[in-house]
């Protein structure tokens, strides 16, 4: 089974659920700052005193999660077509010292992979890149992280390891069979132009009931990586409602002090994941809290 070193993961995923659970239709969710939200939480992960969903914490070689409490659904049932989906993120990494994790590559995996570290084995373009993986470590496509303000013909480079707040969208069009990639910094309005587009149907991928969330990893060797997010917006068969930036919550001053002065020394190995994970046959219990170690203990740390 392959495996990319990077010193801490963070997913957005979907999960299958088990065949006796309730899935919903056309979910629609935003959360500015999760101090009123519902996910269901798991290992390392809380919701801080103003908001802020930390998935996890730079204690070693520990894991968070957190999920939407409900399954959804994302198929039809009548000629298992996947539907449209859009999402939005507001995600911070601060890491601490560099370390190494072991991704594995796993069937029924779709992933949006933001990452600083170039592995020459699996086709890395750069150390600071955009890529979609299908059952693979390898993309299928990447970019030079970056973004092209709708007020500029030119295109602005982004580093990810900034440490700063930056903006993600995934928007795939299950019509047209289309998924696009879109990246900008925290004060940017959306770009009218994607990162990238990869014409891809994702029917053979998803499964129709899954349920979606974050998860995230730190190292078992070195003091690891604080993941955040700040706010998320979700919608099937629509357009994600945009977040309202204003609104969400704030960073750890001293932790954003401690990244700059970082990253004036070195860039960290990061890699941080939109994922899709389809497990069928797993019986997943959302709301039984030790399950969730258990889906996904073959993926994550190895």
């Amino acid at each position: 089974m392959s495996m990319k070193l990077v010193t801490a993961i963070l997913a957005c995923f979907l999960v299958h659920t088990a065949p006796s659970a309730a899935a919903f239709d056309d979910v629609g969710f935003i959360y500015q700052g999760f101090q009123s939200s519902n996910l269901s939480l798991d290992g390392l992960t809380k919701v801080t005193d103003n908001g802020l969903l930390w998935i996890t914490n730079t204690t070693k070689s520990q894991s968070g999660h957190a999920f939407y409490p409900n399954p959804i659904n994302f198929k039809s049932a009548s000629n298992s077509s996947a539907f449209s989906f859009s999402t939005q993120f507001v995600f911070a990494i601060i890491p601490d010292v560099p370390g190494k994790h072991r991704w594995k590559s796993e069937k029924s995996l779709f992933a949006v992979e933001l990452d600083t570290f170039q592995n020459p084995d699996f086709g890395d373009i750069n150390a600071n890149h955009v890529g979609i993986d299908i059952n693979s470590v390898r993309s299928k496509v990447s970019r030079p992280a970056g973004y092209q303000a709708n007020n500029k013909n030119s295109f602005d480079n982004l580093t990810l390891s900034s440490g700063q707040p930056m903006q993600l969208w995934v928007e795939y069009d299950g019509i047209d069979r289309r998924i696009d990639v879109t990246l900008a910094p925290i004060a940017a309005a959306k770009p009218h132009t994607p990162l990238f587009s990869l014409p891809y149907d994702l029917s053979p991928i998803l499964v129709q009931n899954m349920y979606v969330g974050f998860s995230a990893a730190t190292s078992p060797v070195e003091r690891g990586t604080s993941h955040f997010i700040l706010g998320w917006s979700f919608r099937m068969n629509g357009v994600a409602q945009a977040l309202d930036l204003s609104r969400l919550p704030k960073l750890p001053r001293s932790g954003h002090k401690k990244v700059s002065k970082f990253f004036t020394v070195g860039l960290p190995l990061i890699c941080l994941l939109l994922c899709l994970i389809l497990r069928p046959g797993v019986a997943f219990y959302l709301r039984r809290k030790w399950k969730f170690a258990e889906v996904l203990e073959e993926w994550e740390l190895a």
